[in-house]
């Protein structure tokens, strides 16, 4: 958010064009400080698709129609869209997630969307292979080799579960579960570095740390982020 910098329940954008003001609002959840209170007998779609900032609203001389919360009032700060991007989404099962984050990250690039690259993979075993990683992971080099540069930043998401230790969950099928002498295994976890390596193989490797990756997003349900052990591990996936 250009006032607050979290994300409330959601970002929307200014539609007034070439303002860079994005500002969060409230769904209804309990959790969500926002820094507009959408007025009542508006949905937040119809609020969204017609919002323009309180920038854009003084520049005109003209009150806003919607109250800004106490968060709001702090000084806006632009978002400044990124000239390219590679956007990496691993996911346990529903691809839900994966495609609103994608949409977003196009619509906040602006003009610069064609330059977002993109690469999704479902945390299971059979991915890991190099076989499956050197296919999966060839049309993602080939859009590398376009010329973005070696210093194109990278966003990495992960969404799936963890353990109680903080450790992160990947599907495991019957099949291989059957074959490895168990009968109800369906999932095993790993911290987040070896996951990480596991499923993106050689790429992990070759991405030079802190120069690159502009951040590690765990949507992850569990004790991960609380985790004494893991937590650190996290960071320093990305702070080096």
């Amino acid at each position: 958010c250009s006032l607050c910098r979290d994300v409330g329940d959601g970002v929307i954008c200014c539609t007034t064009l070439g303002c860079d003001i994005a500002i969060c609002i409230s769904y209804g959840s309990n959790t969500a400080s926002p820094c507009i209170i959408i007025p009542q007998g508006i949905s937040a779609e119809q609020f969204m698709n017609s919002f323009v900032c309180p920038r854009c609203y003084m520049q005109r001389g003209e009150a806003t129609p919607y109250i800004l919360s106490t968060s709001g009032l702090a000084p806006v700060q632009p978002v400044k869209a990124l000239p390219n991007l590679v956007a990496i989404y691993l996911h346990s099962d529903e691809t839900l997630g994966r495609n609103h984050m994608f949409v977003g990250l196009k619509h906040l690039m602006g003009h610069y969307h064609s330059n977002l690259i993109t690469y999704s993979e479902r945390l299971t075993i059979k991915h890991t292979t190099p076989m499956h990683q050197h296919h999966s992971l060839a049309a993602l080099h080939r859009d590398l080799a376009g010329g973005l540069g070696s210093r194109t930043p990278y966003v990495i998401f992960v969404e799936t579960h963890s353990d109680p230790d903080g450790r992160l969950f990947f599907h495991i099928p019957k099949a291989i579960s059957h074959k490895l002498g168990y009968e109800n295994l369906t999932a095993a976890s790993v911290p987040a570095g070896v996951l990480l390596y596991r499923f993106l193989g050689e790429l992990w490797q070759a991405l030079p740390l802190v120069k690159t990756i502009r951040g590690l997003m765990l949507i992850v349900c569990g004790g991960s982020l609380a985790n004494s052990t893991q937590f650190p591990l996290m960071r320093r996936l990305v702070e080096g």
